[in-house]
């Protein structure tokens, strides 16, 4: 059972006690910053003008680390608030990530077997059928448009 209240205080485990209960601001949906702070105006784009156009993404600390990939962070843009970062349906499946295939290599080593590649998931082709060649001759036979030099010989120019 919860004890009865007593009419004395109860002593407080801090050398400083608070003398009424502090009531703390209810939190804001959103971060408050200070309004004269510059970095409040640095903003994700590709380029300055898309960060100030679309106002996607805070980069406070001006790094493009913290921004996504394909932007940078760009100072001094007319944003007052994020609006986020719109980003695209994927076109297609993901590529596979490679398969690596290692085999014990000298002193215990993994060594990668055809670079890493494995080739049984590849597709077998089939090369296409030989060609029959004319029977060898003794006088070797020259490439189409060209003439010998004996044939040569034997035009007249006229002259």
């Amino acid at each position: 059972p919860t004890p009865g209240p007593t009419g004395e205080p109860t002593v407080s485990p801090s050398f400083f006690p608070t003398l009424s209960p502090t009531i703390s601001p209810k939190p804001t949906d959103k971060p408050t910053f200070d309004p004269d702070d510059p970095s409040l105006t640095f903003f994700c784009g590709t380029s300055w003008a898309q960060a100030d156009e679309t106002c996607g993404m805070r980069c406070p600390t001006g790094n493009s680390d913290d921004c996504p990939a394909e932007y940078q962070c760009w100072a001094f843009t007319s944003c007052d608030e994020e609006r986020g970062i719109q980003t695209y349906e994927p076109t297609g499946p993901p590529t596979p990530q490679p398969v690596a295939i290692y085999v014990p290599g000298y002193g215990g080593a993994q060594v990668p077997v055809f670079g890493g590649q494995d080739y049984s998931q590849l597709r077998i082709t089939t090369s296409p059928a030989p060609t029959t060649s004319k029977s060898p001759t003794v006088e070797p036979t020259l490439p189409p448009g060209v003439v010998a030099k004996e044939l040569l010989a034997t035009y007249y120019s006229g002259a």
